[in-house]
């Protein structure tokens, strides 16, 4: 049986890529290991899904270590729904 597509989350994308055949075996772990290595070396405990993992231009501390007004004003989602708000308060 072969997939016309494959989906997955986390440790799941890798899985998928290796299930339809993108990736080989031994790739899928070397990708794992480098993750789980990125994700031990995380700091902070805010945010959302990766913000331990990355420290944003400009700053000294991680996403996960941020306050919240400090992520809002530089969050490509906030600025995106700003943009959208405005745009629905025209409709």
């Amino acid at each position: 049986v072969k997939a016309d597509y494959a989906a997955g989350h986390s440790l799941g994308e890798i899985s998928a890529m290796a299930a339809s055949g993108v990736i080989g075996f031994k790739e899928a772990v070397l990708l794992a290991q480098i993750r789980g290595e990125a994700m031990a070396k995380a700091v902070g405990d805010g945010g959302f899904g990766y913000d331990p993992m990355f420290i944003p231009l400009g700053y000294d501390k991680t996403l996960g270590q941020l306050d919240d007004e400090i992520k809002k004003s530089i969050s490509h989602r906030a600025k995106a729904l700003s943009l959208a708000k405005i745009i629905l308060q025209t409709l």
